[in-house]
């Protein structure tokens, strides 16, 4: 006798892809009230273009601040290659602004409930519903627009071809 398994029903969200979108986004990310750590990992997410549980994850041992880049390590990647993520300089900003609050722990994002637990998704999910986007990705600049604005950008220079597929490694 074989018993047939339901199987898990996933839960899709809808995804901003029209630049005008992803601006009101970003400035209500801005005007976001609640706590330094939430609002710098939405406003992280939407500078790195990282998947949202890497930046949860994120640690500060991964930081490289000499070279100005997120050296993840192979086994924290879905691909189990080493990723190297450029930080600009904004981004180099608001981990320093952020290093006095949590960087004698070790994620740059820690749980509300105990800096040995690295921010909740359900956090990062709370914050976006506080900001009216409940109705989106968790990671507000996730592969769809990504994708859709890079792409645009690459019939005008086909030397880039790939160049997004890398970022999401």
């Amino acid at each position: 006798m074989y018993l047939l398994l339901k199987s898990k029903t996933k839960k899709h969200y809808a995804a901003i892809t029209d630049p005008v979108e992803v601006g009101k986004l970003l400035l209500a990310i801005d005007a976001f009230q609640g706590t330094p750590t939430v609002k710098t990992a939405l406003q992280l997410t939407a500078l790195l273009f990282q998947r949202p549980g890497e930046i949860r994850h994120m640690e500060w041992s991964e930081i490289n601040w000499e070279e100005q880049r997120w050296e993840i390590p192979a086994a924290k990647m879905k691909m189990g290659q080493p990723h190297i993520v450029p930080l600009s300089s904004q981004t180099i900003d608001q981990l320093k602004a952020l290093h006095p609050l949590t960087g004698r722990g070790r994620y740059v994002f820690p749980s509300a409930r105990g800096a040995s637990r690295s921010l909740s998704e359900n956090a990062v999910r709370v914050a976006l519903h506080s900001i009216h986007y409940s109705h989106i990705v968790p990671g507000p600049l996730d592969a769809p627009l990504t994708h859709k604005l890079f792409s645009e950008n690459v019939v005008a220079n086909p030397s880039r071809y790939g160049v997004v597929d890398r970022a999401y490694a």
